[in-house]
């Protein structure tokens, strides 16, 4: 009878024993995802700062064209105030009407040489139509996928039985015009409006690159700010919470012969290059070559930066580049006043990264690179009388180094330069720039100080 009592007692225990460790299968598994789940949404952000996409991807220039006369916002408010208002408007019936153009209907067109009032909003790069439904109410499920580098919106005479305004979104390389309708009420008012206050604006010019491109340029010197800003660096602690999935499996190193300290989960590595205010962030498991839309990497991009606070300060879509040794590339530049901030070229007033850059693999970010520090307060701000676009191009035609065929952009931004007394200070000092083709910039002389002050030269 013991026997067999003991046989029964241990037969139970292993019953029960084996009960216990299914229940541990099935239950611990779940408890793990929900614990990786968790470290994942505690992460902190890098800052509270949140940005949509309409306030990165944004027209560089708006030109005013008005009886064969043309005129731009240089005041960056009155951009906002134009971009601001038409995002909202809900596009309706769609239509390419390009094969209504001759060559010579499509310049005068765009250019607004038609003798036709209207706004044009040119873009730093062809944009497909994707980004462009994302930042719009707009369904166009009939169009077949197309780039963009501008939009016109002609405004529409008191007198028309019609009253429906029009945008057109124009690919220039491609000769594509597609035309859209509005339905806002209030859109033919807002075109008229400010079509009517052009003394605000500042006059332009076009000066042409060969016989077909041409740019707008400033009649006149244009005033801007020079500005100083207190930097403040952001934590190695803060980027680590920010980027990786379980900061608790994070390991760090700091290595004084290379300047540079390392954050890794055994897979995932933050480097932080304290010299060069660079952050790069790596995941070396993506190696698949990837090629979707092209509008899908840069929303993907948006809501990256956004998903961890990324956006420290004011940063604008500046290019990007497909198929970049294997990877799709996305740059998003620092701005400030929607004009775009470059570090110095001169190595000795170099500061450091002034862009974020992401690279994708397989709908993952393969690395990440951006700034450490970002722009806290303004110490203080003097104004800078910045020579025309007269004095630019008069510079431009005596450099025999430059090929004005090879020129895709002339514009104003800044130059990030650190300042020599402060180490956490900085000083944002407007220049103009030239952007060719091949995607290089280089810089025009110095700020001014007195009007009509001749260019210095290229650097």
């Amino acid at each position: 009878m013991k026997k067999e009592l003991i046989k029964t007692i241990m037969l139970t225990f292993l019953v029960a024993l084996s009960l216990f460790f299914t229940w541990v299968i099935w239950t611990i598994p779940s408890s793990y995802d929900q614990f990786q789940n968790s470290a994942y949404q505690e992460g902190k952000k890098i800052s509270d700062q949140t940005k949509d996409i309409h306030e990165v991807v944004q027209p560089y220039q708006i030109l005013f064209h008005k009886n064969n006369e043309h005129y731009g916002a240089l005041d960056r408010n009155d951009i906002k105030k134009v971009w601001n208002e038409i995002y909202k408007w809900q596009i309706l019936e769609t239509k390419d009407i390009s094969n209504q153009f001759s060559e010579e209907h499509f310049l005068n067109f765009i250019n607004g040489e038609d003798g036709k009032s209207k706004v044009s909003l040119l873009f730093y790069n062809e944009l497909p139509i994707e980004t462009f439904r994302s930042i719009f109410n707009w369904k166009a499920d009939e169009l077949s996928p197309m780039r963009y580098d501008r939009i016109i919106i002609p405004s529409v005479k008191e007198n028309n039985n019609q009253r429906v305004q029009k945008l057109y979104f124009v690919s220039y390389s491609k000769r594509k015009v597609v035309e859209t309708k509005v339905n806002d009420n209030d859109a033919i008012l807002f075109i008229n409006d400010i079509l009517n206050d052009n003394d605000r604006y500042q006059r332009y010019f076009a000066f042409n690159l060969n016989e077909k491109d041409k740019l707008f340029l400033p009649e006149n010197d244009v005033k801007m700010q020079e500005v100083n800003y207190y930097v403040g660096e952001i934590g190695g602690e803060t980027l680590k919470q920010a980027l990786f999935n379980n900061p608790k499996n994070v390991k760090r190193d700091i290595s004084t012969s290379t300047n540079k300290n390392t954050y890794t989960d055994g897979t995932r590595v933050l480097n932080i290059f304290p010299r060069q205010q660079l952050v790069r962030y790596v995941n070396p498991t993506i190696l698949d070559v990837v090629q979707p839309e092209l509008g899908v990497i840069i929303k993907q991009s948006v809501d990256y930066v956004e998903s961890h606070g990324g956006w420290t300060n004011d940063y604008i879509l500046f290019n990007f580049e497909e198929n970049y040794q294997e990877r799709e590339v996305v740059n998003f530049q620092l701005s400030y006043n929607s004009y775009p901030v470059l570090d110095a070229f001169d190595s000795e007033k170099s500061f450091g990264q002034t862009a974020i850059t992401l690279r994708w693999g397989r709908n993952e970010v393969a690395s990440y690179d951006r700034p450490l520090y970002q722009l806290k307060t303004s110490a203080n701000t003097q104004e800078r009388i910045m020579p025309s676009g007269h004095s630019v191009v008069k510079l431009i035609k005596k450099n025999e180094e430059i090929a004005v065929s090879n020129i895709k952009n002339i514009m104003l931004g800044y130059e990030l330069v650190k300042s020599v007394s402060e180490e956490s200070s900085v000083k944002l000092v407007p220049t103009w720039y030239v952007h060719f083709k091949d995607g290089s910039i280089k810089k025009i002389g110095e700020a001014q100080e007195k009007s009509g002050g001749e260019l210095n030269g290229l650097e």
